[in-house]
């Protein structure tokens, strides 16, 4: 065969003898440095055979001698006399493919591949090239230079290459210089992903990190879920450290627990800056209903009723506001019970779509115990109109007119509000106008009552004057007459 190259004390060489027989014996003769070693190997026809089939056609069994093998009925055991009803059963390991496959942990198996290594017991290589297990009960189906640690039980990888699994029951489908030093933890795929928490999980991207226990990464490129019950959706440059926090998009920080976090394409960090918020950056809009957001929120309902529904934590008295699908009002609703929401709930008032004026519900088939407001002129003289400023605005803020909730309080008590929590009183503005209307009315009837006696007043000076002027003129008469009758005497 001429000279032949040995690594670490073996070669491989191959032996062509043509189609000469067997029949007078073949021996194979090594030389090394010179020196012919002692004695010579014989070469056989079939080298894994006791008997074979003679020259007549007929045949027989194998036989069992010591740890040899035997042929029964059809089926072949290996390291057992029982196939258990299998073509092909082997006991103890096994290994096949290149001749430098090594299953050396008890009950393992290599059945391809090249320089593949099983050291624990129940191990398994499937394939591929320089794939190590070093542990119990794991296995490696394919691929290359992919290992199992020691301490790393119960564990698998699918194929891939430079995939390294060293903790138990892990996991890595493939991909490229993935590990998962977490228990229990998982890559799916990928490239440069760890899995370092316990129960975390990678499902493929590249350069992404699951340290926090029971996180998680759905993808994407350089992103970081280091808080417990973290997760990240996907996207690049994220990160997820806070307890059951949420991050995806682009450079999204949930840095605080049980934040949510959504970030755009936009070139700059995206973080949150206390717990339980839910955040969103998105430049082109938030779409409900809707694929083509105009504003930055945009909802789309198809309802005649409420869009968008605020309650209270105790799930009654909740607000609902929408914009009519006839009228294209913006309209607004309550319901003692939110669940009345689900078909139409109260509608109290809206502003119009033409106007922009505000209307309010006041059909008297919503109304009881009504009664006629009286006496308000007194009541509305004693207001007093101010003008001022509000603290919140400074000395230089702008001034403005209005009353003071404490004085309108001891005379319309109905129009000041206070909101529970808030020590702070207000007004109901828009009920003054019906003050100044019923003010208006009963001044009017003042007025009126007024005119009446005046006008009775100048009647009654008509008639005295009239009186008046009449008996002037019969005085004149007679005053007349007499004169006439002095002139005739004379």
């Amino acid at each position: 065969a001429g000279n032949v190259a040995v690594n670490d004390g073996l070669f491989q060489v191959e032996l062509d003898f043509g189609n000469q027989a067997y029949e007078n014996g073949l021996y194979l003769e090594i030389e090394v440095d010179g020196e012919t070693l002692s004695p010579r190997q014989p070469i056989t026809a079939a080298p894994l055979a006791v008997r074979t089939l003679s020259g007549s056609g007929s045949s027989s069994s194998w036989s069992v001698s010591g740890d040899d093998i035997f042929f029964d009925g059809g089926n072949v055991a290996i390291g057992t006399n029982d196939a258990g009803g299998h073509n092909l059963w082997v006991s103890g390991t096994f290994a096949s493919g290149n001749p430098n496959n090594d299953a050396s942990g008890n009950l393992s198996a290599v059945v391809g591949g090249g320089l593949n290594r099983t050291i624990g017991i129940h191990s398994f290589v499937g394939g591929g090239t320089v794939n190590e297990v070093f542990t119990h009960r794991s296995a490696i189906t394919g691929g290359t230079d992919n290992s199992i640690g020691s301490g790393s039980p119960y564990s698998a990888i699918a194929g891939g290459s430079d995939n390294r699994v060293s903790e138990e029951n892990s996991f890595i489908g493939g991909g490229e210089n993935n590990e998962t030093s977490g228990a229990r933890s998982a890559i799916v795929g990928g490239f440069n992903n760890e899995a370092s928490g316990n129960q975390s999980a990678i499902a493929g991207g590249g350069g992404n990190e699951a340290s926090g226990n029971l996180s998680a990464i759905a993808g994407g490129n350089s992103n970081t879920a280091s808080g417990i019950n973290s997760f990240i959706g996907g996207g690049i440059g994220n990160t997820a450290s806070g307890f059951s926090s949420f991050a995806a998009g682009s450079l999204a920080k949930a840095e605080h627990n049980g934040t949510f976090v959504w970030g755009d394409n936009t070139s700059a960090d995206f973080a949150s800056t206390g717990e339980d918020q839910f955040l969103i950056r998105a430049g082109g809009g938030v779409g409900i209903g809707t694929n083509a957001p105009e504003r930055d929120l945009h909802i789309k309902a198809d309802t005649s009723s409420a869009a968008l529904i605020l309650e209270n934590a105790s799930d009654v008295n909740g607000w609902g506001i929408g914009t009519g699908i006839a009228s294209g009002n913006f309209n607004f609703y309550y319901e003692s019970d939110v669940t009345g929401f689900s078909t139409s709930g109260t509608r109290l008032g809206g502003i119009s779509n033409t106007t922009g004026e505000y209307s309010s519900n006041s059909d008297r088939r919503l109304k009881q115990d009504i009664e006629v407001l009286n006496g308000v002129l007194a009541d509305v003289l004693k207001l007093e109109p101010a003008s001022y400023r509000f603290r919140r605005s400074g000395d230089d803020g702008p001034r403005t007119i209005g009353f003071l909730a404490q004085d309108v309080q001891e005379v319309f008590p109905e129009l000041v509000t206070h909101e529970d929590g808030d020590d702070y009183l207000g007004l109901s503005y828009a009920n003054f106008s019906v003050l100044a209307i019923r003010a208006v009315q009963e001044q009017q009837d003042i007025i009126e009552n007024q005119q009446a006696r005046i006008a009775e007043l100048e009647q009654r000076q008509d008639n005295e004057v009239a009186a008046l002027q009449e008996r002037l003129a019969a005085l004149e008469s007679l005053l007349l007459e007499s004169h006439q009758v002095a002139e005739h005497s004379q």
